[in-house]
Parts: C-alpha cells; sequence; structure tokens
C-alpha cells in the first residue's frame, strides 16, 4: 500500500510552502503576535490561495478538496507559524456546516468561508435549558472575540450561533502560544429558534467525527512547527562557532540534532 502524497498534494505543499515564506515571514508573525495575536488581512490571503475554503464544496466557491489535503495544507501552516485557527476556522467549523447544516446555513455561510469574508469557530460542548436554550461558559475557543459565528456542540445536537445573538459574550485569554487568538465564550440563556439548529441526523457520530478532524489538524500543524524547528537549529549549528569550529561539529549536538528526529 502506498502512503505517499499524491502528485497533486505534493504539488499543493510545494506551492503552499513558497507562499508562506514569502508572504507570511517570521516578521509578519511577530507583528500579529504584537497585535493581539490575530492578522486580519490574512483571511483573505488564504482564501485566494484555496487554503480558507479547502473543505468547501465548489458549489459554494470552495476548493472541495479532502482532509487529507488540508492536512498537507495544516502541517504548511505550522511550518510557517502562521497566525491562523486553521483547525476550527477553516477545517471543523466549515465541516460541521457542510455535514450537518441546513441548505439555508450552507447557502449563508459557505461562500463567506470560502472567500475569507467570515470567520466561523468552533466550540463544544453547552448545555441545553429545557430545551430553550443554550448556557454554558466555553475556556480556550479559537477566535472567540472575533468569530461571526460559532459551532456549538449539545449532548448529539450541532447549533449554528451567531457571535451578534442575544447573550453570547466573549472575552480574549492570553496562552502560551502567541500565534492563535483565543477566548472565553459565554452562552448566557441563548434563546434557540429554528435558524439555529443544525441537522440531528447521527449527531454522535458526526461530532466525533468533528473533534477527530480537529485533532489531526492540530497533530499537523505541531508536526510541521517541530520539523522546522529542526531544520533551523541544524542551520544555526552549521553557523555557530565555539572554539573555532562549528557547533554542528561536535558529537554532542549532532547527538541532539539526531535524537529529535
Amino acid at each position: 500500500m502506498d502512503f505517499a502524497l499524491s502528485e497533486e498534494q505534493t504539488l499543493l505543499q510545494d506551492s503552499l510552502r513558497g507562499w508562506l515564506a514569502a508572504k507570511v515571514p517570521m516578521g509578519r508573525v511577530r507583528e500579529a503576535i504584537q497585535g493581539r495575536r490575530y492578522d486580519p488581512a490574512l483571511a483573505g490571503e488564504l482564501a485566494a490561495q484555496g487554503v480558507a475554503g479547502m473543505l468547501v464544496g465548489e458549489e459554494y466557491g470552495g476548493s472541495g478538496l479532502g482532509l487529507l489535503d488540508a492536512l498537507v495544507a495544516a502541517e504548511e501552516l505550522g511550518r510557517a507559524a502562521a497566525p491562523w485557527s486553521f483547525h476550527s476556522a477553516s477545517v471543523m467549523a466549515p465541516l460541521a456546516v457542510a455535514v450537518a447544516g441546513n441548505e439555508e446555513q450552507k447557502a449563508k455561510w459557505l461562500p463567506e468561508v470560502a472567500a475569507g469574508r467570515a470567520l466561523l469557530s468552533f466550540a463544544a460542548s453547552a448545555a441545553v435549558d429545557g430545551g430553550r436554550g443554550l448556557r454554558t461558559e466555553l475556556p480556550f475557543v479559537a477566535d472567540a472575540t472575533r468569530a461571526d459565528a460559532f459551532v456549538v456542540t449539545a449532548d448529539t445536537q450541532l447549533y449554528l450561533v451567531e457571535s451578534k445573538a442575544a447573550g453570547v459574550r466573549a472575552h480574549e485569554l492570553k496562552s502560551v502560544d502567541g500565534t492563535r487568538c483565543v477566548g472565553r465564550l459565554e452562552l448566557g440563556e441563548v434563546e434557540l429558534d429554528d435558524s439555529m439548529r443544525m441537522s440531528e441526523a447521527d449527531g454522535v457520530a458526526t461530532v466525533e467525527r468533528l473533534a477527530d478532524a480537529g485533532r489531526i489538524m492540530l497533530a499537523a500543524d505541531i508536526l510541521g512547527a517541530a520539523e522546522r524547528g529542526l531544520e533551523t537549529a541544524v542551520e544555526y549549528s552549521q553557523t555557530r562557532e565555539q572554539f573555532g569550529r562549528a557547533v554542528g561539529s561536535f558529537q554532542a549536538v549532532k547527538h541532539m540534532c539526531a535524537e529529535t528526529v
């Protein structure tokens, strides 16, 4: 069995790596970190590259690609430390709308996501008060203070809640990852209506599928960051000199780099 990337996926990898190196250098990442961990122009630029709407169907203006293609993108975004919550904004939330959303929700949000004009966030999991409203407080929600809408899970049911809905409040939180904007999402008796409800068909399987997709994307993101970190360390060890020799020539440094692989 061949586990290698396809020719198209390799081209995607090379193209995205080159684009990120040119358009999202470390200087831009630092600026985003200093500017409250968000780059407002990046969504539109990623949309132009087909990344923001990678899992959005072509009928809604997206790329119509699959999870393996998204994994390739996640790894490259991690390599570049791009200030973008790809796992939530481009994978979990739009995938939830595509899989469980009704036609009105798909038509309203998916084209906007693909074009980089709307930011969705995935949040789990809320409590339903007597079937009438959502009530919960969720920490570390991606893009909590900037998202236009949230995909919220409550047991096996999914809801699409706009940030401007009554009872929705968000507060920014600080974390060790300066490239991600996270916050605390408060849902205080958010009154439910039909426009918020998403499909109930096989809700358990849908929620598990979304969680698995998010975990895979985060793992790819970490892998990309680790690979780039090792490459940078090796490059530095070949130029940094100590006692008249490049530090990479010392056996102890070689072992450290080798054990990292």
